[in-house]
């Protein structure tokens, strides 16, 4: 039994046994009195073993087959080297007629040391590549700083504007301090 189970035992034996209460027992267990009447009666009726999950040492039916599992690492490892659990997914339903989803996938590869490929290029993604003979911040600055002004002497466009950029704001002030009178402080 695991140890969870043998805390669970005990403390229903203390109830049994008169030490401590329902209620008390399951504040320790943290179900309700309810379920601690219900495992009492299962522990008088089938004695400790019930204790032990029904489910243990059963394989669940939806679990992935053995076989499957040893090839979809074997695809992963020759055919399908190098992708993505998300992309291996999708080529193992279309191309092998293995269906899995991603996590699936994941879960199987890991179990035996397998990582995730790189990501499959997407429409939006940069690719980020330093081609500066830098090796220092202060030199990748200074590289950084020249590249922008060669770059701003080649594209930068002056904005084209009909009058200055602050005269709306300060049509809007002095339209504040003439309506207000001349006391206003701002």
């Amino acid at each position: 039994m695991s140890q969870t189970e043998l805390n669970r035992l005990y403390l229903l034996e203390q109830v049994l046994g008169g030490m401590i209460t329902n209620r008390q027992a399951a504040f320790l267990l943290g179900i309700s009195e309810h379920n601690v009447y219900r495992l009492k009666t299962k522990l008088k009726k089938h004695g400790p073993a019930f204790m032990a999950h029904g489910n243990r040492s059963r394989k669940p039916d939806y679990s992935i087959p053995e076989n499957i599992r040893q090839q979809v690492v074997q695809l992963a490892q020759t055919k399908y080297r190098g992708c993505n659990f998300t992309f291996l997914s999708k080529l193992l339903h279309e191309n092998e007629g293995i269906t899995l989803s991603p996590s699936s996938v994941s879960q199987i590869l890991k179990a035996v040391g397998i990582s995730s490929g790189q990501r499959m290029p997407q429409m939006g993604l940069f690719l980020q590549i330093d081609g500066s003979d830098a090796s220092t911040l202060d030199e990748a600055n200074a590289v950084l700083n020249e590249f922008t002004k060669e770059y701003n002497s080649k594209f930068a466009v002056q904005p084209i504007t009909l009058y200055p950029l602050s005269a709306p704001y300060l049509l809007i002030c002095a339209w504040i301090i003439f309506s207000a009178g001349r006391n206003t402080v701002f």
